[in-house]
């Protein structure tokens, strides 16, 4: 069995520190070690019963001050371990490697490059975790133009909220995932939605924002015509408005959407850049537009308005069409004049479930289901012909192919 009291020993003696054991905080640790580090404070290292095999968590302390890549009870994320190999004959060094890593962590100052870096790679996990903060699911899809200030529609159903560009993508969006109809009739509110310019920083997370920090942010990270698009917006007079505001940051993993939800209340309508009694919100934004989801699969959006007819929807049709719909097709017709029989079940890509929808039994239909429960944005069609046969269709519509 490993000596974690032995191991602490050596870390103190090579750097000089003062580890002492301490109570376990949370049941799934064997042994603690509290100690204090210059210009960080106090630091816990927890050990679990597969040390050496798995790394010690590391703590901080006095968790007040917000750092990057550390959780709300101060634990530090030091690296991914389902992808890392461990020296297990070298405890002692695991540990020295562990508290350098944390020191690094700790001591980023957020003045410095590598702390913007490492806050954009993080920036949404953060954002919106405020006591002061509101959620929005957003399938928008924006204009290609670099330039942008104009509003966009938000639907409210219950207490979900969607910024969409219009009312059908709204309705088609909330029945695929609330699984039945919805049905709405006009948008709540209107989204202001603003594109910054390249290379701007990302606001830090840790803190709650008024009005104007949030006026200064946008105002020194936008090009001269959005600046000026925005100062026009802002001088409209309001007594009590909502303000959905929603920013969009090039990066270049793709564009990273984060915003603020403003209350005014003034007593008088006066312009919303002038407005003193407003409470400001970090507002969360879910994405589940096309270009988002197609971004997290490698795929390209430049498929969006392609179409594609595919010939038959067997064993090598099912998974194909999958894959169509995978990288970024919408628009798929389906023909096969084939049923859906249980032999069919090992070998293709519907396997049961296809037998537990109430769609008729021919592939096409089946598979035409199927790929609307998975994916979003499809238009699908089995082509009903009388006769779905491949070489009828040829000869009835040889401009298809």
């Amino acid at each position: 069995m490993i000596d974690l009291a032995k191991i602490i020993q050596n870390v103190n003696q090579q750097r000089g520190l003062l580890f002492q054991p301490a109570s376990c905080h949370i049941d799934k640790y064997i042994a603690e070690f509290s100690g204090y580090i210059e210009n960080v404070g106090g630091i816990t290292i927890s050990f679990t019963e597969n040390f050496p095999t798995q790394l010690p968590d590391i703590y901080l302390q006095d968790t007040s001050k917000p750092h990057l890549h550390v959780d709300n009870k101060g634990k530090i994320c030091l690296t991914d371990q389902s992808s890392l190999l461990i020296d297990t004959t070298h405890p002692t060094q695991l540990v020295l490697e562990c508290i350098d890593r944390a020191l690094q962590i700790v001591g980023l100052s957020p003045d410095s490059p590598k702390y913007q870096e490492e806050l954009k790679k993080e920036f949404l996990s953060y954002w919106g975790t405020r006591e002061r903060r509101f959620s929005c699911d957003s399938i928008l899809r924006l204009p290609p133009d670099n330039t942008l200030c104009q509003e966009y529609p938000i639907y409210q159903f219950e207490k979900q909220y969607l910024l969409a560009n219009s009312i059908y993508d709204a309705n088609a969006f909330l029945c695929n995932t609330l699984g039945n109809k919805v049905d709405i009739e006009r948008p709540s509110y209107q989204a202001l939605v603003i594109r910054l310019k390249k290379g701007s920083s990302v606001p830090t997370p840790f803190r709650n924002y008024d009005w104007s920090t949030v006026l200064h942010y946008i105002l020194h990270n936008t090009d001269a015509k959005t600046h000026d698009l925005f100062l026009t917006y802002t001088s409209r007079c309001v007594k009590k408005y909502i303000l959905f505001m929603v920013l969009v940051l090039p990066d270049v993993e793709g564009d990273i959407l984060f915003g603020f939800l403003i209350r005014f209340t003034n007593q008088h309508k006066m312009p919303m850049k002038a407005s003193r009694t407003k409470i400001v919100y970090q507002l969360d934004i879910s994405r589940a537009d096309y270009d988002f989801q197609l971004l997290r699969c490698g795929a390209t959006p430049s498929l969006y308005n392609k179409k594609v007819l595919l010939l038959g929807c067997g064993s090598i049709g099912g998974f194909l069409a999958n894959n169509l719909c995978q990288m970024g097709i919408t628009q798929l017709d389906l023909l096969d004049n084939d049923m859906f029989t249980m032999d069919n079940v090992h070998r293709h890509f519907m396997g049961f479930d296809a037998f537990r929808t109430d769609a008729s039994a021919y592939k096409a239909d089946l598979l035409k289901c199927t790929l609307n429960e998975k994916y979003a944005y499809l238009d699908l069609d089995s082509l009903n012909y009388i006769d779905r046969s491949v070489e009828n269709v040829i000869l009835a519509h040889p401009v298809m192919v």
